[in-house]
């Protein structure tokens, strides 16, 4: 087992009188690493190995060299990664930073060769440790001078990388439009350029956590006005896509530790409109309005809590409700109370449905509408269970079950100043693409009309007296 002792050491603080090893100056850090010596007063500490910083900080201080000494009686050895905790522990990371800088790894020799795009001094490596396979051979003659470094590793920094992003216009297929061309979005100059991601996680019970907002979620990754990040890519075909960030380390060359270039492109795809992920009633509830774009998650039960919020049941719907990756979720339990409406044309669970609106992939189970008021309409008023009106939506895989429109409160139809248009579906609109299964009307409160259903066309025609 390998123990490692470190010492931070002041100009006053002789290391020798501790532990027998020779002194430090502020500048450095130096470690005992006592791999199952036989000597236990460690005299025979004097291989010394140095890692300079080359410009960087280690354990948190600017400058600073870290020596650590092994021990020349226990053989070969490994080097323990500076970063790995699992074999130094915590107290014995280096923790290698620069700011503006990625660290590319650590080698033998260096060679300045001009000056890097912040003005700083460039080298070439050559000689790259690699920590997991290189053995430093101990001399049999055991000639090791604990002054004198034994090997010298420097660190080989590159300078954040300067990402251009662009984006490429697609259709609803994921195909590049004709005759279109990557557009300049941003440049980021980051270490990790991060792919946005949705802000969803769950606890050990399997259920979301509270502060999850279902949005995209973007860490240095750019965001446009209105749209949803789906992709990106190292390619403008968009055939090599980039998963969780982008690997910088495919852009240096191991054999110099230099970098490939200085910037690196990144091309992505968007979807219109700002989308959630949609898991439970609460979110539903807390982002639903007119122009709401949910990717529904699982099934939700609506019953005895507001659907109608910010009047989406009396305003134009442009917004989307689809099943996430082309399953289908139940919203079960929606109710919609219709009161004092003279300030809307239609009513449903959407007033309307805008021709930019979706919906795809739902189903509605155990719907009410209901119309209890004694106030006067004004105009023509439109009444359906999914939409007072389709405007042209794309309605794909949609299905209620279980609908029904009550009139209440002995409803007048004289209350109208205009026509009353009542659908089973939409007063005004095609139903192609949904499914109906037990939907009907309650009209035995409805007074001052005469009412038929037409079987053809799902519409309930009513006349003023």
């Amino acid at each position: 087992m390998r123990r490692i002792i470190f010492l931070l050491l002041s100009t006053l603080l002789v290391l020798g009188a501790v532990i027998g090893l020779s002194s430090c100056s502020a500048s450095e850090v130096k470690i005992a690493i006592d791999k199952a010596s036989n000597n236990e007063d460690g005299d025979d500490y004097s291989i010394r190995i140095e890692f300079d910083p080359n410009g960087g900080w280690l354990k948190g201080r600017g400058g600073v060299t870290v020596i650590e000494m092994y021990n020349e009686d226990n053989g070969d050895f490994k080097i323990p990664d500076p970063n790995d905790e699992s074999k130094r522990g915590s107290t014995g990371l280096l923790k290698p930073t620069r700011d503006g800088y990625f660290l590319a790894g650590w080698y033998r020799e260096r060679e300045e060769v001009g000056t890097d795009k912040n003005g700083n001094p460039l080298y070439r490596f050559s000689g790259r440790w690699d920590f997991e396979t290189d053995v430093f051979k101990v001399d049999p003659k055991k000639n090791y001078d604990p002054d004198e470094a034994a090997l010298v590793l420097y660190a080989a920094w590159i300078p954040y990388f300067d990402y251009d992003i662009y984006y490429v216009d697609i259709d609803d297929d994921g195909t590049i439009l004709s005759g279109s061309e990557p557009t300049f979005l941003e440049t980021v100059s980051t270490t990790d350029l991060l792919m946005p991601d949705w802000d969803i996680s769950f606890d050990s019970d399997g259920k979301l956590k509270n502060d999850c907002t279902g949005k995209m979620k973007h860490v240095n990754f750019p965001t446009r006005e209105g749209m949803t990040f789906e992709a990106a890519y190292y390619d403008a075909e968009l055939s090599q896509k980039i998963e969780t960030n982008v690997n910088i380390l495919d852009y240096v060359d191991p054999e110099t530790g230099m970098a490939k270039a200085e910037s690196i492109r990144v091309y992505s795809t968007w979807k219109e409109g700002e989308w959630y992920k949609i898991y439970t009633y609460s979110q539903f509830s807390k982002e639903f309005h007119p122009d709401a774009h949910f990717y529904i998650c699982d099934d939700i039960s609506f019953s005895n809590k507001n659907w109608n919020k910010e009047n989406v049941s009396s305003d134009e719907f442009t917004g989307a409700i689809v099943g996430f990756e082309g399953q289908t979720y139940t919203l079960s339990g929606v109710s919609v109370n219709i009161k004092q409406p003279q300030n809307a044309s239609a009513w449903g669970l959407f007033g309307q449905l805008g021709s930019e609106a979706t919906i795809q992939n739902i189903c509605f189970k155990n719907v009410e509408l209901k119309i209890h008021t004694d106030q006067k309409y004004s105009g023509n008023t439109y009444f359906g269970l999914l939409a007072g009106k389709n405007l042209g939506a794309t309605l794909e895989n949609v299905k209620i079950e279980n609908g029904t429109i009550h009139f209440l409160n002995d409803y007048n139809i004289n209350n109208l100043n205009g026509l009353g248009y009542y659908g089973i579906l939409f007063a005004v609109g095609s139903g192609e693409g949904v499914e109906t299964v037990n939907l009907g009307f309650d009209a035995d409160k409805c007074s001052g009309a005469a009412i038929y259903l037409d079987s053809e066309t799902g519409m309930l025609h009513v006349s003023k007296q």
